[in-house]
């Protein structure tokens, strides 16, 4: 893990509303982004596999996340876990109101 790779992932969660740690290839990714779209959630993805220092970005969320598969998705600063975890946000209603809490600049999401 670099500071490089550290400072890439603190500056995308903190300049995004919504962001997403993916990989090109990866269904469950693939899956996460199309329900953010569904959504409309104003969400950034960072493909980790076309990017540069990808892995070190990975090894970095690991550290910060404790998770090491994608997605990774970040609500402002706040971690909310990958696919499976987005999904229970979507099925309890949680993921409505939190992007309706995004679109209006509210600074407390959770």
């Amino acid at each position: 893990m670099t500071s490089i790779a550290k400072a890439f992932v603190e500056k995308a969660i903190s300049n995004n509303p919504v962001t997403v740690f993916s990989k090109s290839f990866c269904p469950f990714c693939k899956a996460a982004k199309n329900t953010l779209t569904k959504y409309s959630a104003p969400y950034k993805a960072y493909e980790l596999d076309k990017i540069e220092n990808g892995s070190d970005i990975q090894a970095y969320l690991h550290e910060k996340t404790k998770q090491s598969t994608v997605p990774s998705i970040f609500f402002r600063n706040q971690f909310i876990g990958g696919n499976s975890d987005l999904n229970k946000l979507r099925s309890s209603g949680t993921l409505t109101k939190m992007i309706a809490e995004l679109k209006e600049n509210k600074s407390s999401i959770l």
